[in-house]
């Protein structure tokens, strides 16, 4: 049976932690109206405090600073919540849902342009490893030196032992160069072959970017 005294303790106890925390509530109240009206769908704004917004479902929302870095709570192609690890990881990897990707890919197949587009991802990912083997052979070269050993003696302050080992650097940075200069002829015989089937480079201006015609 249940001890209703208990249950009112238990009850009251609940309610003064929900009181305590209540009282430490501020709710800030904006009325966007001197600024969103005539406002249409999509449209983006900065108010008198800099701030930026848009015009989105009928109300305005704010925009931060790092809009672009964060992952949005909805597929943007279908607006399906990315609410699973595997929607989230393609949508870092495509931009969009794992859904929308399915759905594009059967497309493709139904097409028969599936191929072309499994090859041209292959080789950007292709393209993607040889930049940052680049980046990553650059800093080998600069940062080469002798390795040093050393030991410091707490109690004296000082360093007491320096032990520096021999190495052939002059053979290191030979072979570190070579394979740089052979990675970025790799890399360039890549983007050679992307340019000649699908055109220009992601991020690459097209040839027709800023150009007018002659008279």
């Amino acid at each position: 049976m249940v001890n209703t005294d208990e249950l009112r303790k238990v009850h009251g106890k609940i309610q003064g932690h929900f009181k305590k925390y209540a009282e430490r509530v501020v709710v800030s109240m904006h009325n966007p109206k001197h600024h969103t009206s005539g406002r249409k769908e999509g449209e983006t704004w900065v108010d008198s405090d800099g701030k930026k917004w848009e015009m989105k479902n009928g109300f305005p929302q704010s925009i931060s600073k790092l809009q672009s870095a964060k992952t949005p709570w909805f597929c943007p192609q279908c607006q399906h919540p990315l609410n699973s690890n595997l929607h989230l990881k393609m949508f870092r990897k495509k931009g969009k849902c794992h859904r929308c990707v399915v759905e594009d890919e059967t497309q493709m197949r139904m097409d028969g342009t599936y191929a072309d587009h499994e090859d041209r991802n292959l080789l950007l990912n292709k393209m993607g490893w040889f930049k940052d083997r680049i980046i990553e052979l650059a800093y080998y070269l600069e940062e080469l030196h002798t390795p040093e050993f050393q030991i410091y003696n707490e109690e004296l302050g000082t360093l007491v032992m320096v032990e520096k080992w021999e190495i052939p650097l002059d053979k290191l940075r030979n072979d570190v160069g070579a394979e740089l200069v052979n990675c970025n002829k790799l890399l360039t015989e890549m983007e050679e072959l992307y340019r000649d089937r699908w055109g220009t480079l992601p991020g690459e201006p097209s040839d027709n970017d800023g150009s007018e015609g002659s008279d």
